[in-house]
């Protein structure tokens, strides 16, 4: 009787034992997928870090599940967040409702803005060759950011592979974690990279930025002090770069390949300029591909529309103050601005103020010192995404809520009639090229 009652009690002590264990997982578990930092995959099939984190929109007939969840400190009105975006689970077909462009290529909308000639083509041709080159995996252009650069910095970087994407008939994906595809209707089928993801508990879509460059026959890791065939020099783009190829940049450069006289002569024939005389800019460039290729989803317009009903009808005044160095919410060593230069356009903001009472103010900013000060001098006139946290969305930290807040910045400075921007910065430069009022600029 005692030799059988050894065993049974061993038993019994290592039943309690993988309880204790199992539930210190849970709540583990528990704790990340509330800080929105688990995901569940199949790893099946290929999928692309964007695409991993897409949710099902629920059908007209369908009631979507939200969750109630206090993204910043002080917030007065929760976001809701949908649950699914908390915990993704990416399975087949028939069980998630979700089709892997990979298998079912196709844009989900179509290209809306430029020259008519220039849209015609995008539509047409452009689309086409998208289509069938992503589904063979041929001649790829995949554009991955490099570095800490943030949403403004991967949007340019996209344009920029895009510019070459079309000047040589090539066909273009992204791999830009703060570009998630949810977030965007994208015109081009296919327009994220697709790679199988490495299991982890702590696998961070917003961040993920794997190497690469085995996977690609070339590579151009750009850098300002490079000189590159087909950007800086006129070449044979596919001779001398057979195959797929992987741009890896955190610098802008679609100003030096506009600088070659073949690209000007290509998008002349393409129909974006109108006489062989007239050179494209990057900033019309930019224009052109930001206002077709980032419009925002239908899950971003939720987020995005209390803050346009505010300033819906009215003159909006949009100020972009990128700080730096100290007087930022985190550091870097570069000052964009010193406090003194905000301040001075005070007055003049409020002289606009005075002129049209229901104007508006909007702010975007990497400074609590600014917000405090614009919420001083203009209080209910301003608009200002505060539900949402501030953050530089290029780092490890990112999470969808600041993701969210940095393209919404980016949005509604696109519906501003007079902006007031920072020298030097991209995102005041990406902010202009996604507004079409043709707004009065301010540099600061």
């Amino acid at each position: 009787m005692e030799k059988n009652r050894v065993p049974i009690l061993l038993l019994f002590f290592c039943f309690l034992v993988g309880i204790h264990f199992s539930s210190e997982r849970w709540n583990r578990e528990k704790q990340l997928r509330e800080n929105g930092m688990i995901m569940h995959y199949n790893f099946s099939v290929p999928i692309s870090v964007n695409e991993a984190i897409t949710p099902r929109l629920p059908m007209e007939n369908e009631s979507a599940h939200h969750e109630e969840k206090e993204v910043s400190a002080g917030t007065k009105s929760p976001v809701l967040v949908p649950s699914a975006f908390l915990m993704s689970e990416v399975t087949n077909e028939e069980k998630s409702g979700h089709k892997d462009s990979s298998v079912v290529p196709r844009n989900e909308s179509s290209w809306m803005f430029g020259p008519a000639p220039f849209v015609a083509y995008m539509n047409n041709e452009y689309c086409a060759l998208q289509r069938n080159g992503t589904r063979r995996a041929e001649q790829l252009i995949v554009y991955q950011k490099k570095g800490t650069t943030g949403m403004a910095g991967q949007m340019a970087g996209v344009c920029d592979v895009l510019l070459l994407g079309v000047l040589h008939d090539r066909p273009v994906q992204i791999v830009a974690p703060a570009l998630p595809r949810h977030f965007f209707s994208f015109p081009l089928a296919n327009f994220t990279y697709h790679r199988k993801l490495r299991h982890s508990l702590h696998f961070n879509p917003y961040s993920s930025n794997p190497s690469l460059k085995r996977s690609f026959a070339h590579v151009i890791n750009y850098s300002w002090e490079g000189r590159y065939a087909g950007i800086h020099r006129e070449t044979n783009f596919s001779a001398a770069y057979p195959g797929n190829l992987l741009v890896i940049s955190m610098h802008q450069f679609a100003g030096e390949v506009l600088k070659l006289p073949s690209a000007q002569r290509k998008l002349h024939a393409l129909g974006v300029t109108r006489s062989a005389a007239h050179r494209l800019d990057e900033l019309s460039w930019y224009r052109l591909c930001v206002q077709n290729v980032f419009r925002p989803s239908a899950y971003v317009m939720e987020v995005a529309r209390p803050y346009l009903e505010r300033m819906e009808g009215r003159t909006v005044v949009g100020v972009h103050a990128r700080m730096g160095n100290h007087n930022g919410k985190w550091h870097e060593s570069t000052v964009f601005l010193r406090m003194g230069n905000v301040a001075k356009q005070v007055p003049k903001i409020h002289a606009a103020l005075k002129k049209d009472p229901e104007s508006r103010v909007f702010l975007s900013t990497d400074s609590d010192k600014v917000e405090a000060l614009f919420k001083r001098e203009f209080g209910d006139s301003l608009v200002i995404v505060d539900s949402l946290p501030r953050m530089h969305v290029g780092k490890s930290s990112a999470n969808e809520a600041g993701v969210m807040r940095s393209f919404v910045d980016l949005y509604l400075l696109g519906q501003c009639n007079v902006l007031y921007l920072t020298p030097r910065s991209g995102f005041s430069h990406i902010g202009l090229a996604m507004n079409r009022k043709n707004p009065v600029v301010v540099y600061m």
